[in-house]
């Protein structure tokens, strides 16, 4: 798996409606693999050159939502924030999925899944700045 993660840990799950549910978890272990061999001599996806896998504990907080946007359309969004206390604590990661399965009869369906991957570098200066506008 490049990347593979795998994500451990204690959470607080919160299910207001069948549509959305928040999981949080204060301590969450985060394990980011790069298993192809032409990827282990690169520092790639937070892992170090000349390694398989990074090892973090942070806090984690997961958000989703799923909805029937008409007769034959599904959407699905999934949002998660990851803070690595051990290493730069304050970046967030941040990772959007949004699906839309459509399905035209038992036999023909379609799936467009768009995927949104980013850090969110020193939120400590972001806050500052927002605090000075």
């Amino acid at each position: 798996m490049t990347p593979g993660y795998i994500k451990l840990g204690p959470a607080f799950l919160y299910k207001p409606s069948n549509h959305f549910n928040l999981l949080l978890s204060p301590a969450m272990i985060n394990v980011t693999t790069k298993l192809t061999a032409s990827s282990k001599p690169l520092s790639l996806f937070g892992v170090d050159a000349g390694k398989k896998a990074a090892v973090g504990l942070g806090a984690y907080a997961r958000a989703s939502m799923s909805y029937n946007l008409s007769k034959g359309i599904l959407y699905t969004s999934n949002a998660d924030i990851y803070s690595n206390y051990l290493k730069n604590p304050g970046n967030l990661i941040l990772n959007w999925n949004n699906l839309f399965a459509f399905t035209v009869n038992k036999y023909i369906a379609a799936t467009l899944v768009l995927t949104f991957v980013t850090t969110i570098w020193n939120m400590q200066g972001y806050r500052r700045s927002m605090e000075l506008a």
